[in-house]
């Protein structure tokens, strides 16, 4: 009896650390990333005029799934951040995307992946000079 009381805690357990390692919190804001999306955390967005010119631009980008968001691409102005849906066992070029980012004028601050599915991968960046 007691062995299957610990049993069942243990699996909740396993549970709900696998759903909270899936997710994470941007100023107050819950975002789930699953494997196949990448998400900036951006600062310098203001208005859905440049939401609407990122997401242009990030659009672009090689290997979207453009059947999720608007064309692969989600854009968060009040919490500043964007979601990059890539295509199923392809990946877009971070590293592109950042420069796309930074030379439409914004800062990423942040990138989150979660590349194998369970464990969310963070790089942060200085705040540009």
């Amino acid at each position: 009896m007691k062995y299957n009381f610990i049993k069942k805690i243990l699996v909740i357990s396993f549970l709900f650390g696998f759903l909270i390692g899936q997710s994470i919190d941007l100023k107050g804001q819950k975002i789930d990333i699953s494997q196949n999306e990448v998400v900036l955390e951006i600062s310098g967005l203001v208005c859905s005029f440049c939401a609407m010119g990122l997401q242009n631009k990030l659009s672009k980008l090689d290997h979207l799934d453009k059947s999720k968001y608007n064309n692969g691409v989600f854009i968060d102005v009040k919490h500043q951040y964007a979601i990059i849906a890539e295509s199923e066992n392809e990946n877009v070029d971070i590293d592109e995307a950042v420069k796309l980012t930074t030379k439409a004028g914004y800062d990423v601050k942040t990138i989150y992946t979660n590349p194998v599915g369970d464990k969310i991968k963070v790089k942060e960046f200085g705040e540009a000079k």
